[in-house]
């Protein structure tokens, strides 16, 4: 029983608990979001009172998310939330945990877009962690985001209304051409689309491949920039003279992925490097 120990022997057990699952670093940190979570400590304060005795019904707490994550269960979908640019967006099974690597993707749009006034579209918006930042940075824009997943929407339009920023989203299949006719015509589209190839599932951590929703993350072996391709097209259609695609990608696929765009008579197309030195984000502008 662990309702007597203190919180630097709860980090201990904590850690130990999940080595099977954790490297200790990863491990560590979700000790330290767990919590803060269920009991409202940070690390600062964690170093001033980590002897501390911990009450029956903390340890409890504890617990019941170390007992979740020993299951597989991703901590965001535990506690319910993920941070994304400095905001809390709710999360569960529904939609994608927003990652680091779409952060740098919103960074990148916001640091090369000025304008006062744009109309933007986000294309498989999940959560809506892109969209929703993009107008809370850039209150005078009109951003738009659509997803083919009524649940996902639902939550997305959630965080909007908790968050405060403006956002018209919209159901719709990106790949059925027949769906573009609804949208206009906008001065950026972004996106992080499902790119991750089917033969790559196996490589994947469980709490991904289990809990994670498929539809947002997988695309068969055979064509791999399937979504690619469909949005550039309708980039090519829906994007005014000048307007600019970005898109999170497959490192994997950062060559590929500028061909294809160069392909279809984008120009300008650049691919960029995370903040690991993967390839993962490309930008391409409409002639």
């Amino acid at each position: 029983m662990k309702e007597r120990m203190t919180l630097s022997q709860w980090r201990k057990e904590f850690v130990a608990s999940l080595a099977g699952l954790y490297p200790p670093q990863e491990a560590q940190a979700l000790f330290f979001r767990s919590v803060e979570h269920a009991l409202g400590i940070g690390r600062l304060r964690y170093a001033m009172e980590k002897d501390r005795e911990l009450s029956g019904e903390d340890s409890g707490r504890l617990r019941r998310i170390e007992d979740e994550l020993l299951t597989g269960r991703p901590l965001q979908y535990i506690v319910g939330e993920q941070m994304f640019c400095g905001r809390r967006f709710s999360v569960d099974a529904r939609v994608l945990i927003p990652r680091g690597e779409t952060e740098e993707l919103v960074d990148r749009v916001l640091r090369e877009n000025a304008m006062r006034t744009a109309r933007v579209l986000d294309v498989g918006t999940g959560s809506g962690a892109i969209a929703v930042s993009l107008a809370l940075a850039r209150p005078a824009w009109k951003v738009e985001a659509l997803d083919v997943s009524p649940d996902a929407l639902a939550l997305a339009r959630e965080n909007a209304r908790r968050l405060g920023a403006e956002v018209e989203f919209s159901q719709a299949d990106i790949l059925q051409e027949d769906a573009w006719t609804a949208l206009g015509t906008y001065d950026m589209v972004v996106s992080n689309p499902p790119y991750v190839r089917e033969s790559e599932r196996a490589q994947m951590h469980d709490n991904v491949r289990r809990y994670e929703p498929p539809l947002a993350l997988f695309v068969p072996d055979e064509d791999p920039l399937r979504f690619y391709r469909a949005i550039g097209r309708f980039a090519l259609a829906g994007l005014a003279a000048g307007g600019r695609l970005y898109f999170e990608i497959n490192r994997a696929f950062g060559r590929q992925t500028a061909e294809l765009l160069t392909g279809l008579g984008f120009a300008e197309v650049e691919v960029f490097q995370d903040i690991n030195g993967c390839d993962r984000m490309v930008r391409a502008v409409k002639k």
